[in-house]
């Protein structure tokens, strides 16, 4: 949840820990439930039914459209111009001009970076010394030199030192409780670095653009891909709209990605069977070299120990609210005022005992020969507003995972502090994850923190 929607200080109690609120709110029983108390405008659905309600009528159930407003001409209002921004034909039109950024032949260009960036970055992670590693922090660093590079042609060690900074810096600031409970823009205010922020980013995305113009050439990055699109009139987007899809595309790409490797690596650490089945079939089928993408087709286990992950440790837990559009909106047999907010939560639809058996184990073995219902499973949402660029994360993830595994098997350090900390959508380690090489032949060492509310790990 952005700042500048202005919702209600109930919300803001939300802020704090979504997670642990929405999972509370799931045990009553109830498919559609207030989110909190005395505050029925605010509601949380439950069941793969009631988010195919909201998520495959994007009509009825619209995302805000003030989700970045900022003081007129600044720069913050400037990145509004993004699809979770948008609605209608302007949103229809937007996602029809970024889908050849992931049409087939980008996506091959974009493997051969990710391979060549991780097998880089691998070789400076010092897996043979003593002192452990902040995995989630290496996956944070891991999938922004991704992103600069695939989004937007940059050479990653540079790029993170500069336009990848101020992005890290710029959603630290932005998805901050601070910043959303004290929306002022006075001297020294979260708000005010906020929108400084917002400018140094406006200026950095300017002048990138200015340099592919000057450059030329077939583009093969997403942003120069998205520069060349044309509409069926013959229009593309302004430079303000493709600002506003730059910041999406890293923001989307980056955070998300980074946690779903960062939960993947402690849940084999924790399941040391499926870590060496896993490694198995990484060293039969690989024999050592790098993965392509026809690779993936055929590393079944790897498939499914991804999709269990996604489903059990859901990077992105909590969709962008929606806002009923219409009067008197009916929601299963709930019926809900105009303006009314709806939260679809997916790592709560995940843990639906009649979709996913023992909903709170990770079990990869699932997925064997069975698909779940449509919206029941939600790691890059559903229907007409589903994540445009879900499969370049889950190609990403499958290639980064295959490649750090057969380097090295990381192992969680003893005593380890493992919590959930949600900032925007993204269910970040509060303590970053401590882990260091090991061998999937030994058991999990014991650790510590609320992580185990969320796993259940018989």
């Amino acid at each position: 949840m952005l700042p500048g929607i202005g919702f209600p200080l109930a919300l803001f109690r939300f802020l704090d820990d979504p997670v642990g609120r929405v999972l509370a709110l799931q045990r009553l029983g109830r498919d559609v439930v207030p989110l909190v108390g005395r505050n029925p405008a605010i509601v949380c659905v439950f069941g793969y039914e009631r988010a195919r309600d909201v998520l495959s009528e994007p009509a009825r159930f619209r995302h805000d459209e003030h989700l970045f407003d900022g003081p007129p001409g600044s720069a913050f209002g400037t990145l509004s111009h993004c699809l979770v921004a948008l609605n209608g034909q302007r949103h229809r039109r937007q996602r029809e001009l970024l889908q050849p950024a992931f049409a087939r032949a980008p996506m091959e260009g974009y493997a051969a970076d990710i391979v060549q960036h991780t097998a880089r970055t691998l070789a400076s992670w010092p897996v043979d010394g003593a002192e452990p590693l902040d995995v989630a922090a290496r996956c944070r660093d891991l999938t922004l030199g991704i992103a600069m590079k695939c989004f937007y042609g940059l050479e990653p060690d540079e790029a993170k030192a500069g336009i990848g900074r101020i992005v890290d810096d710029f959603m630290h600031v932005v998805t901050a409780p601070s910043t959303i409970l004290f929306p002022v823009d006075l001297p020294g205010s979260p708000q005010r670095r906020k929108l400084r922020l917002a400018e140094a980013l406006a200026k950095e995305l300017r002048s990138l653009l200015a340099r592919k113009r000057t450059i030329g050439g077939a583009p093969r990055d997403a942003v120069g891909l998205l520069m060349a699109a044309r509409d069926a009139d013959g229009g593309g987007l302004s430079d303000d709209e493709l600002m506003g899809e730059a910041l999406e595309l890293v923001v989307a790409g980056h955070d998300t990605s980074a946690m779903a490797l960062a939960w993947t690596l402690f849940l084999l650490d924790r399941h040391p069977a499926v870590l060496r089945e896993l490694k198995a079939e990484l060293d039969t089928t690989l024999e050592g070299r790098a993965p392509t993408l026809p690779d993936l087709l055929r590393l079944p286990v790897l498939d499914r120990v991804v999709k269990e992950s996604l489903r059990v440790l859901s990077p992105a837990p909590m969709q962008f609210l929606r806002t009923c559009a219409e009067p008197d909106t009916a929601l299963g047999e709930h019926r809900l005022p105009q303006h009314a907010n709806v939260l679809v939560s997916p790592i709560a639809i995940h843990r639906d005992a009649r979709v996913y058996p023992e909903p709170m184990r990770f079990r990869p073995s699932r997925w064997i020969d069975w698909s779940p219902p449509a919206y029941a499973y939600l790691p890059f949402g559903a229907g007409p507003r589903a994540c445009v660029g879900m499969l370049f994360a889950a190609q990403s993830i499958r290639l980064m995972l295959a490649m750090i595994l057969q380097k090295v098997q990381l192992r969680c350090v003893e005593g380890a502090q493992v919590a959930r900390l949600t900032r925007g959508n993204i269910m970040h380690a509060r303590h970053g994850l401590a882990m260091r090489a090991g061998s999937a032949d030994t058991p999990p060492l014991p650790v510590r923190g609320d992580v185990h509310e969320l796993v259940d790990w018989g």
